[in-house]
């Protein structure tokens, strides 16, 4: 799980230079100031502190003019063949770059000739506005070049109906809903989190609405497919579920809003909670345990995994200006080359696999993501096995179900009557045989009516009773 800000804040004064420390948090207040995101300035944040970390107590950033000082600092971010063997570390490398050449553009460009900050934006003699800023020589350091252009690999990636098994081991609706709704708009967690119920709109059999406009890359969109089940059932519990305003994914108890953070730790004790099950034999059923444990061992756990697989799931069947319209990019963006590129993609998979005979045209069918209800049409999650509107069983299993309840009543009736039929039986046989027993005692009673007989019966036992 991330770091908070609060807590990298704090770390700031594990810097050994002071002066260092004092640059450091008026660069933060300038990201503040600049209405940066969060996740941006703890990430600004942590570089920046490792780095004075790694320079000696004696030296001030503002002393800096070497290039060797910092490509001494990234060069410990590399790792040998053995460790990393796919050299992720240029990743690493190459954004603590970034990082620390926009920490020195502001600091060689917002300081006056006094080291002071100036943030006087009508003062024309010290404020530099950003877009007239200039690099420093030192700082121009070229980015490690590979061809590793996706942070995960092709195995690490899931699949939609890979992210719909691992849901319904959830115990919650809202993290249901909240998994589901990463996927469905190849969102950020904040994205997520940001949602409120008035951003979304229910329709029969899908859900649409739009990110809010203060996500990282503003307003846009949206469409709710396979997590349009789980927001619904979610809607019908949620704590606020009749106030416009209130979060769409929010604390289960007191309905206030999550952080992003906590999307990684859903994930985590998702994960956990699989683990446990498998451990207990809860999950009965061989081909679900080899699931389970075939994503435990090759999958990423956690949210931006889910985005970066579903936005290279859509790369297989959007065109790029769909994907990027889609994903809330502009449209001058190269991001998509990051998910195209290194992807076959699932069509022209199976039409190779096709061609050569291996799979059949039945094979590629897709299977349903959703079940409706062919009784209500009510759109059940994959998982229901009967409507949870109307109860009409929606799966064989269910059919099943209902045959064993059946087969059972009947048998539990059966033996019902067959004991009162019995019961009859023996009760007819023992009047039968005390009416005979009184005819062989009074031979004279065999011409008289039954009906007389009867009488007599009674009142013969009536005085036995009495005596």
């Amino acid at each position: 799980m991330p770091v908070k800000l609060s807590t990298t804040i704090s770390n700031i004064q594990t810097i050994p230079n002071e002066n260092n420390q004092k640059l450091v948090n008026e660069f933060y207040k300038f990201m503040k100031s600049s209405s940066t995101s969060d996740k941006y300035q703890n990430n600004n944040l942590k570089t920046i502190i490792a780095f004075g970390r790694f320079l000696e107590p004696t030296i001030s950033f503002q002393t800096i003019t070497k290039r060797d000082q910092i490509i001494a600092f990234l060069d410990t971010k590399i790792k040998n063949s053995q460790v990393d063997p796919d050299k992720r570390w240029i990743t690493t490398w190459n954004d603590y770059l970034g990082r620390i050449k926009y920490f020195f553009r502001w600091l060689h460009n917002t300081k006056n000739s006094g080291g002071l900050l100036s943030s006087n934006r009508y003062d024309e003699d010290i404020y530099i506005p950003i877009a007239e800023w200039k690099t420093p020589s030192f700082l121009k350091i070229d980015k490690k070049k590979t061809k590793r252009l996706s942070p995960y690999l092709e195995s690490e990636l899931w699949e939609k109906e890979d992210v719909l098994t691992i849901v319904k081991y959830d115990n919650y609706k809202r993290n249901k809903a909240a998994l589901t709704l990463l996927w469905d708009l190849d969102a950020r967690p904040h994205e997520v989190t940001l949602l409120k119920i008035k951003h979304i709109r229910l329709k029969e059999k899908y859900g649409e609405g739009e990110i809010p406009y203060e996500a990282k890359t503003g307003t846009g969109p949206i469409l709710l497919t396979c997590s349009f089940p789980y927001v619904r059932d979610w809607l019908n519990e949620h704590p606020f579920k009749n106030e416009p305003s209130a979060r769409l994914i929010c604390n289960i108890q007191s309905g206030s809003p999550i952080t992003p953070e906590a999307l990684w730790t859903v994930m985590k004790q998702l994960q956990k909670r699989i683990v446990r099950l498998l451990n207990e034999g809860s999950i009965k059923d061989t081909q679900e345990i080899e699931k389970m444990e075939f994503l435990l061992r090759t999958k990423k756990w956690n949210p931006y995994c889910i985005r970066h697989s579903a936005i290279t799931a859509d790369s297989d069947y959007l065109p790029e200006y769909a994907l990027k319209k889609k994903v809330r990019w502009s449209m001058n963006s190269r991001q998509g080359s990051r998910y195209i590129k290194t992807r076959m993609g699932n069509e022209l998979k199976n039409k190779i696999l096709e061609h050569n005979g291996i799979i059949s045209e039945e094979i590629q069918k897709t299977k349903p993501l959703i079940s409706n209800c062919p009784r209500c049409t009510l759109v059940n999650i994959l998982e229901n096995k009967y409507c949870s509107k109307c109860s009409y069983p929606l799966t064989s299993e269910a059919f099943d179900e209902i045959k064993q309840s059946e087969k059972r009543r009947f048998e539990e009736l059966e033996n019902v009557y067959s004991k009162k039929i019995s019961d009859l039986t023996t009760d007819m046989e023992n009047k039968l045989a005390q009416m005979l027993s009184i005819i062989q005692q009074n031979p004279s009673l065999a011409h008289v009516k039954p009906e007389i007989l009867e009488k007599v019966k009674r009142s013969i036992n009536k005085k036995e009773i009495v005596t």
